[in-house]
């Protein structure tokens, strides 16, 4: 009997053993906690990283569109900030226009009609001489006061006119292509039609400049006179906008905008030196030739009327001996 007994006692003390084995075998509550807690901050962890990753992949994205879209946009104050010159009968050397005192940098580039580029460099500067005749064309080039500067690649064409600058202001990415082939065409009539509509006056005469980019023109229009007002504009069509640069003037039969112009205006006399994108919008650089010289100006987006002469050109007198 005490057998039986002992092999009982035995057996419900192994029965014990093996149910606290299974229970050191499951997880406690609070080890379950810990383990959750783990996991939570292992994935949080990654999720940090990888947000990070993300993060950065945006900045540098950021970081490349804004060098893009520096390089497709000049600084409309540096670009206003190169001297204007001329090529002599060569083209081989070109001369600054009121620009006879000496500076640190010199220029690099020369920008010419529809938007030719010329590489240059400075070879020294010139004083004037007893021949000078005061004229700034090519045939007073050896005897006029400015910075002379030889074209290094490129040909300049004679006696043209030429914005200088230097490689780090001028952005080819910015530059708008121009086709001047249609020099001179007739005015589209719905472009007449929508520059009447918008100026609420007749149109008189105008032509084609040149085209520029993909989806713009620029023109010269004269409208009707009323009584002695005069009014001439240089029109931007670009896409299905209308941007006007305006040229008001008093009538006058033989000097009304120029000198000697006898009162009217032409396409003929208008050239478009180049086209750019820049950090203040469209700027583009005119020349306009006259009886007695050829002045070459800036005008960019700017004002209610789209476009505006801006403060930056020169006037070439070259008026004939």
């Amino acid at each position: 009997m005490r057998k039986v007994w002992l092999l009982a006692v035995l057996a419900c003390t192994l029965a014990g053993c093996s149910s606290n084995n299974d229970q050191a075998a499951q997880p406690t509550p609070q080890q379950n906690g810990q383990a959750d807690k783990a996991t939570a901050d292992t994935g949080n962890a990654a999720a940090d990283t990888g947000n990070a990753a993300a993060e950065e992949e945006t900045n540098a994205g950021a970081k490349a569109d804004e060098e893009e879209a520096s390089e497709s946009a000049m600084n409309r104050e540096k670009l206003g900030k190169g001297a204007f010159a001329f090529a002599d009968e060569t083209g081989k050397r070109l001369i600054t226009i009121g620009d006879t005192e000496a500076k640190k940098d010199h220029y690099d580039l020369a920008v010419g009609s529809n938007g030719a580029v010329l590489k240059v460099k400075f070879e020294k500067k010139q004083a004037s001489d007893a021949e000078d005749t005061s004229r700034q064309s090519m045939y007073n080039f050896d005897h006029i006061a400015g910075h002379v500067y030889s074209v290094a690649e490129g040909e300049a064409q004679p006696d043209d006119t030429y914005l200088m600058t230097t490689s780090d202001v001028w952005l080819p990415g910015a530059a708008l292509a121009i086709d001047a082939a249609g020099h001179g065409q007739p005015v589209d009539e719905k472009v007449v039609q929508a520059v009447e509509a918008k100026k609420q006056r007749g149109v008189l005469q105008g032509g084609k400049i040149a085209d520029i980019g993909a989806d713009s023109a620029l023109y010269l229009i004269q409208f009707e006179r009323q009584e002695d007002d005069m009014l001439a504009s240089l029109v931007l069509a670009r896409g299905n906008e209308l941007l006007f640069c305006d040229f008001p003037a008093t009538y006058e039969p033989s000097s009304t905008w120029r000198v000697d112009d006898g009162g009217e205006i032409s396409v003929d006399q208008f050239e478009l030196m180049f086209a750019a994108n820049t950090d203040k919008g469209l700027v583009l650089s005119v020349n306009w030739l006259g009886a007695e010289g050829i002045t070459s100006f800036f005008i960019g987006e700017e004002g209610e009327s789209g476009l505006k002469r801006l403060d930056i050109g020169v006037a070439r007198y070259t008026a004939p001996l």
